[in-house]
């Protein structure tokens, strides 16, 4: 109707809010990958889902290749119907066939736990929103995969349109 008014997610201010959810490690190491479940969301062929957790597992281990360092994977989402960990087990078990060294934050770690977790990354692909913004406002570099338009807004917001790109 053309009566849209943007507002910003309120989490954008949750690292002034709750400074104490954020530290700042000494030293950040490895690649946090926040992947989503996007199955309550869009649809995407089985051969499209294959990619999608393909590329993630080549990214890492291209990560580690070069870094040297672990990757952290990250359930955002454990609900019945919206389930982050389904794809982080698939994740996983890529990594494992890879070599590559990786481990798994808990799924039902509290929220001080996850974004102090996030903070100790040195980069973060995030294909929840919230984990993105978690990272940018802890000035992590991060790359979303949009499973919706939000996340455009949202790299926007911060002038990094080049640093989002559709999941599919």
């Amino acid at each position: 109707s053309g009566k849209g008014v943007i507002v910003p997610d309120t989490v954008l201010s949750m690292h002034q809010l709750l400074s104490g959810h954020y530290h700042t490690a000494a030293v950040r190491r490895g690649l946090g990958v926040v992947p989503v479940n996007y199955t309550f969301a869009m649809k995407m062929s089985e051969p499209q889902h294959d990619k999608y957790v393909n590329d993630l597992a080549e990214v890492c281990r291209y990560y580690h290749q070069r870094t040297g360092e672990d990757i952290s994977l990250f359930t955002q989402v454990c609900l019945p119907g919206d389930d982050d960990s389904v794809v982080v087990k698939e994740l996983a078990n890529k990594l494992r066939k890879l070599g590559v060294p990786f481990h798994t934050i808990p799924k039902r770690v509290d929220l001080p736990g996850y974004v102090s977790a996030l903070c100790e990354m040195r980069a973060v692909i995030g294909a929840r929103m919230h984990a993105c913004i978690f990272a940018l406002t802890a000035r992590i570099p991060v790359i979303g995969l949009a499973y919706q338009p939000k996340f455009f807004g949202l790299f926007s917001l911060f002038k990094l349109e080049n640093w989002v790109s559709p999941l599919d």
